[in-house]
């Protein structure tokens, strides 16, 4: 008879407390046919209090991406891992989740593009 994985819940392990709202999403992104597993890190406080459960794409790496989640003053890092190969799929996938943010907030430039070159002072005046 095979025996239960009672610290993994489908492909989430889950282990330790995570901020709210943490584990729906991570239901979500694990229906994911390219996601192999969802290991959720420690919490973390942030000086900021957000409201809603967010998440950033904060670094892609050979065993998978990693996310950094935000809710309520507190911040807990994911580590989403897959196959090489599949890492842009799944990239594309999370950027269409409602809950992703792109930085595009309260006025913040997003942080993974590449701003416009600076405008010089002779292009102001000597133009």
């Amino acid at each position: 008879m095979a025996r239960e994985n009672k610290s993994r819940v489908n492909k989430v392990k889950v282990l330790h407390h995570s901020i709210p709202g943490l584990y729906p999403l991570l239901a979500k992104i694990a229906e994911f046919d390219e996601v192999q597993s969802i290991i959720p890190m420690h919490i973390a406080p942030k000086a900021k209090a957000g409201r809603a459960l967010r998440f950033r794409i904060s670094r892609k790496d050979e065993s998978g991406v990693r996310l950094t989640c935000t809710s309520n003053g507190a911040a807990q890092p994911v580590l989403v891992t897959c196959q090489q190969r599949d890492r842009d799929k799944i990239i594309a996938k999370l950027e269409k989740l409602a809950e992703f943010d792109d930085g595009t907030q309260h006025g913040r430039r997003p942080r993974n593009k590449k701003s416009a070159a600076p405008l010089m002072a002779n292009d102001l005046f000597f133009s």
